[in-house]
């Protein structure tokens, strides 16, 4: 032979042309996925032989020696294949197919290891469009759409060209999913309520007129605007200097209010002295009830005195409170109707629907007067209305130690915010729940002469108002 390769050009040229047919082969294979077919190519090219090493599989061995011609030895098993013996250059050292095997695995593990690591790395956001404080919050696409209880969107996550519509159902009795402000959050909200916060602080569900308030340290809660949380009660924040006493925001003790509303020291006024007297709320007796023992009767008038001491009122936010009167809140003197045109002589029993009318009217001026109890639920405060069809459906029922409880005809009753003074709220969710009242009743009219009857002089040193409730001749 003339070639210095100790086998002939045509089988070597042969066994090349055949790996690439399989290379190629193997590539046309996974054409349709390119990470695959980038990781099936690297796998291909380190598991390649040598030109040497293939024609020692594809060939059959010929023994050469220095005395006698060449003569094709007879084919051997594979596995006992040698290398051809030349005494001028030393035999070649081959690489044991084991050892390629074992680089092969290590190098699939290293792919499979990053491939994992890939998709840690394609979940870890998802976790982050998830959270927890105060209420259950996911994002959404802007393209979210609610129905009933339900809302589909389409994933933000989702890889490119793909359409991946995540639908989501609330389970909890009375809620629905409910968008933030912004369109990019959504909660499971009871009706009338809105998705307030952020995901920096927290989110949660809070009524009408209500703020997400608090920090980190004191966490977040719904409360009333203007107020703040302090991990316990809501309470307002007063402006100007001024500080929260009793409930009202006031200047402090040696401060008086200017007419810009800051508060300013006191100014003594020389030769002038002070008697050491100031001006305050006078005190007024309750007229005895008509009749003490009987069921709360439709068209009549009642206060409704809590277990704090204070009548609820009308505060000049439009919303009812028991609280002390003031020039920012007076009680309120409730007719009790079983419909809209309030007919008079109807007994109310604890199973009846019933409304409430305020027939007083705004702080200032007096105007409004005769409006509804309103319908307001789920933390919203219960205010006023002049349209029947928004008056809260109520229902009373006897308490005990001569009280009567106020709760709602289909909904309970309770406190709308954990504030020293709160407001009143229908719980949809909680129909037993009720606030007890003592209930006093009153003249709706002022100026009816049968208010004579309400109670007499007694003696003058002993017995200075007797009670027993006689009508008047001809009224009943």
């Amino acid at each position: 032979m003339s070639d210095s390769y100790p086998f002939p050009r045509s089988q070597h040229r042969k066994t090349l042309t055949t790996h690439k047919r399989v290379a190629s082969s193997r590539s046309s294979s996974f054409s349709s996925s390119p990470q695959r077919t980038v990781e099936r190519t690297e796998h291909i090219q380190e598991t390649r032989r040598t030109p040497y090493e293939s024609q020692i599989e594809s060939t059959p061995a010929t023994i050469v020696t220095p005395d006698t011609p060449d003569i094709p030895a007879t084919p051997k098993a594979p596995e006992k294949l040698e290398a051809p013996v030349n005494p001028s250059t030393p035999p070649p050292t081959h690489r044991q197919p084991r050892g390629l095997l074992y680089k092969s695995t290590c190098f699939i593990m290293m792919l499979f290891s990053l491939g994992l690591v890939a998709i840690l790395l394609q979940i870890s956001p998802l976790e982050a469009k998830l959270y927890r404080q105060n209420v259950l919050t996911f994002e959404v696409s802007p393209d979210a759409k609610i129905t009933g209880q339900k809302i589909e969107y389409n994933d933000p996550d989702c890889d490119p060209g793909m359409h991946c519509v995540v639908t989501k159902t609330c389970a909890a009795p009375g809620t629905g999913p409910t968008l933030s402000g912004d369109k990019k959050y959504f909660a499971c909200c009871l009706a009338g309520q809105h998705l307030l916060g952020s995901a920096d602080t927290a989110f949660d569900c809070c009524a009408d007129g209500h703020d997400l308030a608090g920090s980190k340290a004191t966490g977040y809660h719904c409360c009333p605007k203007g107020f703040d949380f302090d991990g316990v009660l809501c309470k307002q924040v007063c402006q100007n200097g001024k500080k929260l006493v009793n409930g009202k925001c006031a200047c402090a003790e040696g401060t008086e209010e200017a007419q810009d509303g800051t508060c300013h020291p006191k100014r003594d006024i020389p030769g002038v002295c002070h008697s050491g007297l100031e001006s305050g709320k006078l005190g007024s007796l309750s007229p005895c009830l008509y009749a003490r023992c009987t069921k709360p009767r439709q068209g009549k008038c009642y206060t409704f005195t809590a277990e704090n001491g204070n009548r609820l009122g009308l505060r000049n936010d439009n919303v009812y409170y028991a609280a002390p009167d003031s020039m920012v809140q007076r009680y309120g003197k409730f007719q009790l109707c079983i419909d809209e045109k309030c007919t008079p002589g109807k007994t109310i029993n604890p199973s009846d629907k019933s409304y409430i009318r305020d027939m007083y009217g705004d702080l200032a001026t007096g105007a409004n007067k005769g409006q509804w109890l309103n319908n307001a639920q789920n933390g919203a405060h219960i205010g006023r209305t002049p349209n029947f069809a928004l008056a809260g459906q109520f229902a009373l029922s006897k308490w005990p130690c001569g009280k009567y409880c106020l709760g709602g005809f289909a909904a309970g009753i309770g406190p709308a915010c954990p504030a020293e003074v709160p407001a009143m709220t229908f719980y949809s969710q909680d129909p037993q729940m009720c606030v007890p009242f003592d209930l006093t009743e009153v003249p709706c009219d002022i100026r009816d002469n049968a208010n004579n009857c309400i109670w007499k002089n007694g003696d003058q040193c002993c017995n200075k108002v007797d009670c027993a409730w006689k009508p008047l001749a001809g009224k009943a």
